[in-house]
């Protein structure tokens, strides 16, 4: 964990800054076309992705917080957390996990994780997604780890899920 630039832990995992060293578990997660297909309306080359990445990387956008989490045991890759910093410091969250990581509850605990946070650390006023509507084992991780539906989305496709202070 040396190599890592350490932000916080919970219980199974440690959420570390962004780095370069994980670029190609990056690239592997992103060019998964059902991850893709579950965080995106639209699908993105390889190209396009490792554009991303590196201006995330270089820290060009000042209002996101992307954390890489990394699993305790085993030292392995699971996702990311991304933090979207808006006015009244209000913060949308998305997380992404690796397919080869899903299914070990990690998001339950990455979500409650991050989720307080966002209100101890970032001084948030409110916590909140988006998810598709048709991603029903998302949103029973979600409602799981403490969110509720508050309403429509950004399209007709999502929904906004709320984690309370």
């Amino acid at each position: 964990m040396e190599n890592y630039d350490f932000v916080f832990e919970s219980d199974n995992i440690c959420y570390i800054k962004m780095t370069e060293i994980l670029i190609n578990e990056y690239m592997a997660m992103y060019m998964n076309q059902d991850l893709q297909h579950q965080l995106f309306k639209n699908t993105f080359s390889s190209e396009a992705i490792f554009n991303w990445l590196q201006s995330q990387l270089a820290n060009n956008n000042n209002n996101n917080t992307i954390l890489s989490m990394i699993e305790k045991s085993t030292y392995e890759f699971i996702g990311n957390l991304e933090i979207i910093s808006e006015e009244k410091n209000m913060n949308e969250i998305i997380i992404s996990i690796t397919p080869n990581q899903q299914n070990k509850h990690f998001g339950r605990e990455a979500m409650e994780a991050i989720a307080q946070y966002c209100y101890d650390v970032k001084d948030a006023s409110l916590v909140y997604l988006y998810v598709k509507k048709e991603n029903k084992r998302a949103i029973r991780c979600y409602e799981n780890a403490g969110f509720s539906i508050n309403g429509p989305g950004i399209t007709d496709e999502d929904i906004q899920m709320i984690y309370p202070k």
